[in-house]
């Protein structure tokens, strides 16, 4: 770089050199030497297209439209780019140095630009602005809420207002909102730079805020599953007047090969046969954001089923799917001594232990094992070694879903020397 009589190429010299030594992380000070070496002759650097530079840089559409494909603009950005992938991690005084230098490239490209071109002005005041929040937000010091940095935004736009190119700084406030869970400032943000700038680059973008912020949002789960037990239905939506639930069961028990081969949609095509359908009426927030309610669900005989969650009809999105397994049985085990198990036979509703029923043990590929009876107490002690799947089942219910069953040893990682006994103790329900 130093022997390069050409001035263009001795600044391109010392980006890499910086690139290079801000690769290595060791001498950032160096690095910035070279960077701010690159960018000494300004005016030059600013008459010069990167195209000259061709095939080594390659000029995007934007880069062309609004900042005029200058050369410094390249290897300030070049910097900024190097420094901060150098810098931002760990969180440090050295680093948080670091990144403020990167940070002062953008006032330099700021003066490059103004008053002569106000679009790149603009543009760089708002990459300054993003960067702050995203790279330098980790320091207290330079840290926004989505409420300031939303602020600040539009400020910039509105200062800007009669430049196309400022509902950028719209979508990134409605961004902030949006990201924030503030759907209706989001909303707003979005149809204001919509009503200023119908029709432009941001338009599709800007649109997808407010579906967004109006799209339907729906979770649902069932708090204890029992057949014909009816339980509570724990929902949280948004945007939605209705949902309704449908049951399908599955011809299958809880070993069938198809439960782990297929997903739930195809389950129901093959497998399953439709036996309940129920909708509720729900009343959404009109700010767009998320309620949680509390529903009454009665379960059906026992089985396997898809639950089909579908959101309202007409409000977009799309049906949810989710296998239950609905059984009256769990089990308890007790390591007795190693490598065997006590297993308890349990009901799920009354917490009693199931005399007889029998407890299958299934491999890692849920191939059948052996099967085990219980006692009169629902207890029976087998050989567990690795560990297997397991389930309890009767004559004319296995529809307990796999659980795993394993040799219950840990290492605790304790420095005490010496046994320690330990007991888990499991009280009847009832």
């Amino acid at each position: 770089a130093e022997t390069e009589t050409n001035a263009v190429g001795r600044a391109v010299l010392n980006s890499l050199l910086g690139n290079l030594a801000a690769g290595k992380g060791e001498n950032l000070k160096e690095a910035l030497r070279y960077f701010r070496l690159s960018l000494k002759e300004r005016e030059l650097l600013e008459r010069t297209s990167a195209k000259a530079f061709r095939p080594m840089t390659l000029s995007g559409k934007l880069s062309t439209k609004y900042f005029g494909d200058n050369m410094y603009d390249l290897l300030a950005r070049q910097a900024i780019r190097a420094l901060t992938a150098s810098g931002r991690w760990p969180l440090s005084a050295e680093s948080l140095a670091t990144l403020q230098e990167a940070y002062s490239f953008y006032d330099d490209l700021i003066k490059l630009y103004e008053p002569s071109n106000r679009q790149a002005a603009f543009l760089c005041k708002e990459a300054r602005l993003y960067y702050r929040k995203q790279v330098l937000g980790g320091y207290t010091k330079y840290k926004l809420s989505a409420d300031e940095f939303a602020g600040k935004m539009l400020a910039l736009a509105d200062a800007y207002g009669d430049l196309p190119v400022s509902a950028d700084a719209y979508l990134k406030a409605a961004d902030a909102y949006a990201d924030d869970r503030q759907w209706v400032k989001a909303v707003e943000v979005a149809r204001k730079a919509l009503k200023q700038y119908p029709k432009g680059e941001w338009t599709k973008d800007l649109k997808g805020v407010i579906a967004r912020a109006e799209t339907p949002r729906l979770s649902a789960k069932l708090s204890f599953v029992y057949p014909r037990h009816e339980t509570n239905l724990q929902v949280t939506f948004a945007n939605l007047n209705k949902v309704t639930f449908e049951l399908y069961r599955l011809n299958l028990t809880a070993a069938s090969e198809p439960l782990n081969s297929l997903n739930a949609a195809e389950l129901v095509k093959r497998y399953g046969k439709k036996v309940s359908s129920r909708s509720y009426a729900l009343e959404p927030a009109a700010d767009y954001t998320s309620r949680d309610t509390t529903l009454r669900y009665t379960l059906p005989e026992a089985g396997i089923y898809v639950w089909k969650q579908i959101p309202q009809e007409g409000k977009g999105g799309s049906a949810d799917y989710s296998l239950v397994y609905v059984s009256p049985y769990q089990f308890v085990s007790i390591p007795v001594k190693v490598n065997v198990q006590e297993v308890i036979a349990i009901d799920r509703l009354s917490g009693h232990p199931v005399p007889f029923a029998e407890v299958a043990t299934y491999t890692d590929a849920r191939k059948l094992h052996k099967v085990y009876k219980t006692d009169r107490q629902g207890h029976v002690s087998f050989y567990v070694g690795q560990g297997y799947y397991a389930n309890v089942r009767t004559a004319d219910c296995d529809f307990m879903n796999l659980s795993y069953l394993s040799q219950g040893l840990y290492d605790n990682s304790s420095d005490e020397k010496g046994w320690k006994r330990k007991m888990h103790l499991f009280t009847d329900r009832a």
